[in-house]
């Protein structure tokens, strides 16, 4: 069984205020260079518009 957790590595969030609107950047990073092909896979199939949510 894969450690999904282990496949990101979440930093410490920020607020950034722009006017009257806040956007929190959360900086995700590569957990392990073995997951580093699906990284690769979502990026080509444009899966990360989630992340802009």
């Amino acid at each position: 069984m894969v450690n999904r957790s282990a496949r990101a590595v979440v930093g410490a969030p920020d607020i950034v205020v722009s006017g009257d609107r806040a956007t929190i950047v959360l900086p995700l990073a590569i957990g392990d260079v073995a997951n580093l092909g699906l990284w690769q896979q979502m990026l080509a199939q444009r899966d990360y518009g989630f992340l802009t949510e």
